[in-house]
């Protein structure tokens, strides 16, 4: 596969850099799972970024 058919379908770059980006990909109820899977499994260490 060449550079310009990555390119042309957007797989050239890995991310936008755009803060909070991940909700272009991500639907409310995938959103809603996440939080509620992190608030119960993440280590109280890490508690300030959620």
């Amino acid at each position: 596969m060449g550079t310009s058919v990555l390119i042309y379908a957007g797989w050239y770059k890995v991310r936008k850099g755009k803060v909070g980006g991940f909700t272009d990909y991500l639907n409310k109820d995938d959103r809603a799972y996440i939080d509620s899977y992190l608030h119960q499994n993440l280590d109280r260490y890490f508690e300030y970024y959620l």
